[in-house]
């Protein structure tokens, strides 16, 4: 391989990783409004509006993770493109 040329045999034997995508600086930076109006303002018809809320509020004030209000968010939106 061309990499043993140019690299440390130390970098070039490296097993392969993936990487992260920056989706909780994403969701509380970029996509925020989006996200508290689908949450607080949900109609929908598979999960409890008033926990939607809460795991909301819980996520924006504690900094949880942010995969679950992805999923959700997900489930929303699909929701209201599709029902």
């Amino acid at each position: 391989s061309i990499a043993y040329k140019y690299l440390p045999k130390s970098i070039v034997n490296l097993r392969k990783k993936g990487f992260s995508i920056p989706i909780d600086s994403w969701m509380k930076d970029y996509w925020y409004e989006d996200l508290k109006e689908y949450f607080l303002n949900s109609k929908s018809l598979f999960l409890n509006k008033k926990n939607i809320k809460k795991i909301f509020y819980k996520w924006d004030n504690d900094n949880i993770g942010s995969n679950n209000i992805f999923l959700i968010l997900n489930l929303l939106i699909w929701e209201e493109n599709n029902l």
